[in-house]
C-alpha cells in the first residue's frame, strides 16, 4: 500500500511527514533507525532521544494509488502543516522528493513485501 504517513510528537507540536511505496512497512523503518540512534533527519532523533519514544505516535495521513501521486500528496501535507500556527515540521526539505519508481512484476513485489513484512516483526526490538 503506498501513502502519505505522519510521525507525530505531542509536546513539541512537532511533526515528519513523509511518502513511501510501503506504507505498512515505514514505520518500523523509522523506528529501527530511531532506537539506534541512526536516523538521517537529526531533529527527530535527537527528539526521540530527549522525550523517548513512547511520546511519537505513527499515522496514516492518506493512501494513493499510484506512485506518481506520492510526491504531490506529501507536498499537500507539507503544506498544510507549514501553514498551521504552533506545529515545528521536523522534515528538512520543504519540498517533496518524487520516489523512485520500482519495475518489478507483481509476483516479486508480492514476495517483496512479504519478506519486508517478516524481517521487520523478527526484528524490530
Amino acid at each position: 500500500m503506498m501513502g502519505v504517513y505522519a510521525i507525530y510528537q505531542a509536546q513539541q507540536r512537532a511533526i515528519y511527514i513523509g511518502s513511501t511505496m510501503f506504507l505498512t512497512q515505514r514505520p518500523a523503518c523509522h523506528r529501527w533507525a530511531l532506537r539506534r540512534g541512526m536516523h538521517e533527519n537529526r531533529k527527530l532523533q535527537a527528539d526521540w532521544l530527549a522525550l523517548g519514544e513512547a511520546t511519537f505516535t505513527f499515522h496514516c495521513l492518506e493512501t494513493v494509488r499510484t506512485s506518481q501521486d506520492l510526491a504531490m500528496r506529501e507536498q499537500y501535507w507539507i503544506d498544510r502543516y507549514v501553514g498551521l500556527q504552533g506545529y515545528r515540521l521536523y522534515n528538512a526539505r520543504r519540498h517533496a522528493r518524487r520516489p523512485p519508481v520500482l519495475k518489478v512484476d507483481e509476483h516479486y513485489d508480492d514476495v517483496g513485501r512479504r519478506l519486508t513484512s517478516s524481517f521487520y516483526r523478527t526484528s524490530a526490538p
